[in-house]
């Protein structure tokens, strides 16, 4: 599956101070909507955590593996041809990475996914303060 979401990247990843940011886009005949769902396909929330991955190991040079996963607020459907922007921040903690995502269509300015990674609920309060709460926690391993 990890080839079919790289065939759907449009470019490279861009890295900045705050993080990464890659964009993709789904075909109509993207294997991972077959039967999610006949007639009406919607990118699966699995794969939209697996997009989020790659682009952390992109960032980060390292193979993630999800070490836990705390919250999720999926506030869009993403369908077919649409343009999806994948924003990832990370940080090395010991042997894991803190990684902070953001999903955006480019039908909308809210995300269509947002997942944190978090240490401890004093982090998790402060960071998601202005947020309203929606995210997803999730700690990557090497």
């Amino acid at each position: 599956m990890c080839q079919e979401i790289e065939a759907s990247a449009l470019g490279a990843l861009g890295v900045t101070e705050a993080g990464g940011q890659r964009s993709f886009q789904f075909s109509q005949d993207f294997i991972g909507f077959r039967g999610h769902f006949p007639g009406y396909p919607i990118l699966p929330a699995v794969l939209q955590m697996l997009m989020a991955q790659r682009v952390a190991e992109q960032l980060t040079g390292q193979k993630l593996r999800f070490l836990s996963l705390s919250r999720a607020k999926f506030s869009e459907q993403l369908r077919p041809d649409v343009r999806i922007d994948v924003q990832v921040q990370c940080s090395e903690e010991g042997d894991h990475y803190l990684c902070r995502c953001e999903l955006y269509s480019e039908k909308n300015v809210r995300p269509a996914l947002r997942w944190c990674s978090v240490k401890d609920s004093l982090y998790e309060k402060s960071l998601f303060s202005s947020a309203g709460g929606s995210a997803v926690g999730v700690t990557l391993q090497r």
